[in-house]
């Protein structure tokens, strides 16, 4: 039988589990000098659970074998083009057309390059490459371009992106550099550079686990960045169609806590 729950049970649930409410983590907060890196940071990750009309929750998951000691720091979404890795765009605001510019190598070893078109953007969304018809499967963007109105010429967008890693994704899908770029933080990642440390708040995530925190939201949506070791590794968007358990009138089913 399937038991309903009210939203104080479910947060009571959401605290045992480790859920942080109110921007700190209960039971899970540490103090002190920085921990040392026990795991791979390929083995933690972060996603936007549910979210409300004045909270979003997120949860952070440790693959790993050790505990992972990370650290997390909220700020707000602005418009424009944030990477997520060498083939995929976080793109918010308006526009009417998103355009990347994808490098790739052909069969023969020559260097290939194509810009595709990925239609228009109305607040929150993800673009990988890799799902369009013709993107190429060891493709990586240069830059990537958004249009407010008007043609949609390449090189003439009104939010212009270049890839802060280029150099990085050629050495790692070509094996060595084939283009010459400048490599330069877009404005996302710059603010998130100049942000404070002393903001972040510490979240230990026991091995093979999920912790999960909730930050307050207005109607705009907000972007945590998940630190480990010092190093931003992930980043997560609390614009989500799930909505938290317990609200009248909405699901009321509680998640997995733990994996």
């Amino acid at each position: 039988m399937t038991r309903e729950y009210s939203r104080r049970d479910w947060l009571r649930k959401a605290s045992v589990a480790g859920i942080a409410v109110g921007g700190s983590a209960i039971g899970l907060s540490g103090t002190g000098s920085a921990r040392p890196a026990l795991v791979d940071p390929d083995d933690v990750g972060l996603t936007a659970d549910c979210a409300d009309d004045d909270r979003a929750v997120f949860c952070a998951t440790n693959d790993g074998r050790r505990p992972a000691f990370l650290e997390w720091q909220h700020r707000p979404l602005e418009p424009g083009i944030e990477f997520i890795d060498c083939r995929t765009i976080r793109v918010v605001g308006t526009f009417v057309e998103v355009v990347t510019e994808v490098t790739f190598l052909t069969e023969a070893g020559l260097i290939g390059n194509d810009f595709l078109y990925f239609g228009s953007v109305d607040g929150v969304r993800v673009i990988d490459i890799t799902e369009h018809e013709r993107g190429p499967a060891d493709g990586i963007i240069g830059t990537a371009e958004a249009f407010e109105e008007g043609a949609t010429v390449p090189g003439a967008g009104d939010v212009v992106a270049s890839n802060p890693e280029y150099d990085a994704c050629q050495e790692e899908y070509f094996g060595e550099i084939v283009v010459e770029g400048t490599e330069s933080a877009t404005d996302d990642e710059s603010a998130t550079a100049a942000a404070t440390t002393d903001d972040r708040n510490r979240l230990v995530v026991p091995p093979s686990s999920t912790r999960c925190f909730s930050v307050a939201v207005d109607d705009d949506p907000v972007a945590v960045d998940l630190f480990y070791d010092g190093e931003r590794v992930d980043t997560a968007v609390s614009a989500t169609d799930e909505p938290c358990p317990g609200r009248p009138g909405r699901g009321r089913r509680i998640r997995r806590w733990f994996r």
